[in-house]
C-alpha cells in the first residue's frame, strides 16, 4: 500500500519504513538519524532489507501507518504540523516518540497540547496524557486549568 504524500513513492528518498498494516513510507535516513538515536542504531547495524522497494533498503516497524505518518509529520521539515484531534493517536504517537528516543517529538507533542484547543476545552484530557507519560509540568497545567474552569462554573452558576 502506498503512504500519503510527502511519503509515497514520488517522494525523494533512500529508505522505506514499512508500518504494521504494510504501507511504505519512503523518507530520507538522514532525517530519522538526526531525530533518533535508535534509528541511528539501526542503520548503523543493517537492519532492514538491502534490495527492498526501489531498490532502498526497507525497515519494518510494529507501528500501524497512521502513527508512523503522524510521527513522519512531526520531524519532516515541509508540511505543516498536525492537527492534534485523536487522542488515542497522540498516545500512540507520543509511545513510538519514546520507544525511538525522539524527545525532539515528545517536546513538540507537549508544546502543541499546552496551546492547542484541548487545554482551553478537555484540560482533563491533556491532564490524564500528561499523567499516562509522567509528565509533570503538563499534568500541573492541566489540573489547574481545570480547576479554574471548575471554579468558574460555580461562581456563575450561584450567580444566576
Amino acid at each position: 500500500m502506498k503512504a500519503e504524500g510527502p511519503f509515497d513513492a514520488t517522494a525523494p528518498a533512500d529508505t522505506v519504513l514499512r508500518s504494521s498494516d504494510n504501507v511504505h513510507f519512503y523518507v530520507f535516513g538522514a532525517f530519522l538519524h538526526y531525530a533518533s538515536p535508535a534509528f541511528r542504531d539501526l542503520f548503523s547495524l543493517g537492519q532492514g532489507s538491502a534490495a527492498g522497494k526501489n531498490g532502498y533498503p526497507v525497515l519494518p516497524l510494529p507501528e500501524d501507518s497512521k502513527t508512523i505518518h503522524y510521527l513522519l509529520a512531526v520531524i519532516h521539515p515541509y508540511i505543516d504540523k498536525p492537527k492534534l484531534d485523536d487522542s488515542r493517536l497522540l498516545i500512540k504517537v507520543w509511545k513510538m516518540a519514546e520507544k525511538y528516543g525522539m524527545d525532539t517529538v515528545v517536546g513538540k507533542l507537549q508544546k502543541q497540547l499546552l496551546k492547542d484547543r484541548w487545554m482551553e476545552t478537555q484540560p482533563h484530557k491533556v491532564f490524564a496524557i500528561a499523567m499516562i507519560f509522567g509528565w509533570k509540568g503538563g499534568a500541573e497545567r492541566a489540573r489547574n486549568r481545570s480547576l479554574r474552569r471548575y471554579q468558574f462554573r460555580i461562581a456563575s452558576n450561584s450567580r444566576t
